[in-house]
């Protein structure tokens, strides 16, 4: 299986990372497996995904794990490790498997991520902060 197609439309990889078995990201029409989670970086998300839960508790907000896709834009869609989305989350088809709206998104970074994240930062779309900055809910 190779770890990365090129050249595929936003449709094409939905299509095929709904049939995949493992994760895949979709970066400016490239399609690239996931690394799997080392035991640190799985406890360093736990942690994290435990102690947003605890302190947006009663609010209008939620905690995603990494199992939920989000659609940052039609050039990338990702996997965060933990996301937060205040609100009602905005499903983006009739498969409710992908978000659009997350308010926080949430990487760890391992030397091998944090090399493939700088790699793709400078090509793809950024997440921005509203002008108004965080929602009162997290602060």
């Amino acid at each position: 299986m190779p770890t990365y197609t090129p050249n595929l439309s936003p449709e094409q990889y939905l299509e095929s990372e709904r049939a995949a078995e493992f994760r895949h990201e979709y970066i400016n029409g490239v399609m690239s497996a996931m690394a799997h989670e080392s035991w640190n970086h799985a406890m360093i998300s736990g942690d994290v995904l435990g102690s947003l839960g605890a302190q947006l508790r009663g609010r209008s907000c939620t905690v995603a794990t990494s199992n939920f896709r989000l659609c940052v834009s039609r050039e990338l869609y990702t996997y965060a490790d933990v996301m937060v989305i205040c609100g009602k989350p905005q499903l983006v088809d009739r498969h409710m498997d992908m978000v659009t709206d997350a308010t926080l998104i949430v990487a760890v970074l391992s030397p091998s991520t944090e090399t493939m994240m700088a790699a793709s930062s400078s090509n793809s779309t950024q997440p921005q902060l509203p002008e108004s900055g965080l929602p009162q809910e997290l602060r």
